[in-house]
């Protein structure tokens, strides 16, 4: 634990993962929001999920018809901020229910997607290829193209400043 939130914090590395040798503490590490590694099936499912993220969706739930399939979707870091039914609208999945902190939550209305959530929907098996493709990218804007919204902050001050004109005629 104490190694993963040095790799974290302090050297700022950006994909921390705990490895731990007793299962019951998988919980307690992912409530830190740190993904976890046990020596269990579960936590290699888990951390291949993680590592191959492009390859189809498996799911944790199949209906009956083996049409719908409930899953875990990876997103693009930028899609943190997005409301969830922006997922919904861009992808046609529907979102069941999130895990943040490693609790489970049912989402509202008004509930965005944060870094570090884990998103479960309900997709169609013949779309979630698809649905995997859009997500793995950042968000389209109204105009249908992507951007880095660190673009626009950067671009603010990279402007040309505007000519002042003066009264002083040495000076223009």
């Amino acid at each position: 634990m104490i190694a993963a939130r040095v790799a974290r914090e302090t050297f700022k590395v950006k994909n921390v993962v705990a490895r731990v040798y007793d299962p019951n503490r998988a919980e307690f590490f992912q409530r830190m929001g740190i993904p976890t590694v046990a020596a269990v099936r579960w936590s290699t499912d888990q951390v291949l999920r993680r590592i191959l993220p492009e390859q189809a969706i498996r799911g944790d739930y199949r209906e009956a018809s083996g049409r719908l399939i409930l899953t875990e979707l990876p997103l693009h870091e930028e899609w943190a901020g997005h409301a969830l039914v922006d997922i919904e609208a861009a992808t046609g999945a529907r979102i069941a229910y999130i895990t943040r902190f490693g609790e489970g939550m049912l989402p509202r209305p008004d509930t965005s997607y944060q870094q570090g959530d884990t998103v479960h929907a309900m997709v169609r098996t013949d779309e979630a290829t698809e649905i995997a493709r859009i997500l793995s990218q950042a968000p389209k804007d109204a105009e249908g193209e992507r951007h880095d919204p660190r673009d626009a902050w950067a671009g603010a001050f990279a402007a040309e400043p505007a000519a002042v004109k003066s009264d002083n005629p040495h000076t223009n």
